[in-house]
């Protein structure tokens, strides 16, 4: 029976685990799974990026339909088998034989107040304050940190700029093209000005 479990103990530490009965005797009862149907129509061939926006938006649309089809099919996995479950109480085990978790936050205390008593005694900390009184390299680095960011944010305003004009440019080639096949159509966008 795949629901049923026995109950065993590590050799170790003689701390009982629960173990799943896999029967690995007749066939694996797969989990029932509905994706959902995606349209396999033909995209035409299009100039504009609604249909390059279509496509994109079919093809997220299905990995999305995959990942929610793969997680149902873990639960399902791990309903049936209790993986998380084991584990968790392997782990809880192990930390309650070797003392892990309270070993840890002993490590981090004593590294803290080892840490503090060398401050106390060598005044490394004023030290530092002190030298960076003298030499300002705090205020140096704010300069240089805010001047970046000044310059970042006049390029990202040009980027902008740049990349609108070329969108208006990309629309009226496209509308052009079409005008000289016959199919005269004023491009559609609100964001545009002067369309």
């Amino acid at each position: 029976m795949a629901n049923e479990t026995s109950k065993s103990t590590d050799k170790m530490s003689n701390i009982p685990i629960e173990e799943p009965e896999i029967d690995l005797s007749g066939p694996v009862k797969e989990p029932e799974i509905n994706l959902a149907e995606t349209d396999n129509t033909p995209v035409p061939e299009a100039s504009n990026n609604n249909a390059r926006k279509s496509g994109f938006e079919t093809l997220v649309g299905s990995m999305t339909n995959l990942g929610h089809a793969l997680g149902d099919r873990v639960n399902a996995i791990d309903k049936q088998y209790k993986v998380a479950d084991t584990f968790n109480n392997t782990v809880q085990g192990i930390d309650q034989r070797f003392k892990v978790n309270e070993k840890a936050q002993a490590s981090v205390s004593a590294i803290g107040n080892t840490a503090k008593n060398v401050d106390e005694r060598f005044k490394i900390v004023d030290k530092v304050v002190g030298l960076d009184k003298r030499f300002r390299v705090s205020e140096m680095t704010m300069n240089v940190v805010n001047s970046t960011g000044q310059k970042l944010g006049e390029f990202e305003e040009k980027t902008q700029v740049v990349d609108k004009t070329s969108n208006i440019v990309a629309k009226g080639t496209d509308w052009v093209t079409d005008k000289v096949k016959g199919k005269s159509k004023v491009p559609e966008d609100e964001d545009d000005e002067g369309w």
